[in-house]
């Protein structure tokens, strides 16, 4: 431990910051928020692609089956849910920023592209078993993160 004398304290300032979990509701809601713009990126995504497609919505429906399109809007969201939470929550994403919640390791360090793909990749994969892992936490656990106010 570091220890100073008397005449160094006025030159340090020392302090420790206490951070309290965010409550389970307001991370909810800052995720539904993530999640609506990653579904706006996927809807915008689409639109450009039909129109620089340059064919008629009519002929596009009969080229491409549902299943495809289906197919296709899952892969598109999944890499952009990815490179969003990846990369946004290195710092905080627009729905953390909203409500005053940011993404630290246990430890209260800031996290890393590691724990932060590592998080994401859980929370996506989550949707599979109706979000139950994401409900107990285990994103959380297993990349050693917390969400703090």
């Amino acid at each position: 431990m570091l220890e100073l004398r008397p005449e160094e304290m006025n030159d340090k300032i020392v302090t420790q910051t206490h951070y309290k979990t965010a409550a389970g509701m307001t991370q909810m809601l800052a995720w539904m928020i993530d999640l609506l713009v990653v579904a706006s990126f996927v809807a915008i995504t689409g639109t450009l692609l039909v129109f620089a497609s340059g064919i008629q919505l009519q002929m596009l429906a009969r080229l491409i089956s549902i299943q495809d399109l289906a197919a296709f809007t899952v892969a598109i969201f999944s890499i952009y849910y990815l490179l969003y939470f990846t990369i946004l929550d290195l710092s905080a994403s627009p729905g953390k920023t909203i409500l005053g919640i940011r993404l630290l390791r246990t430890d209260n360090s800031n996290v890393t592209i590691k724990n932060t793909f590592t998080r994401a990749l859980v929370s996506l994969l989550s949707s599979i078993v109706l979000f139950l892992p994401m409900l107990l936490d285990f994103q959380g656990r297993l990349s050693d993160t917390k969400v703090v106010k």
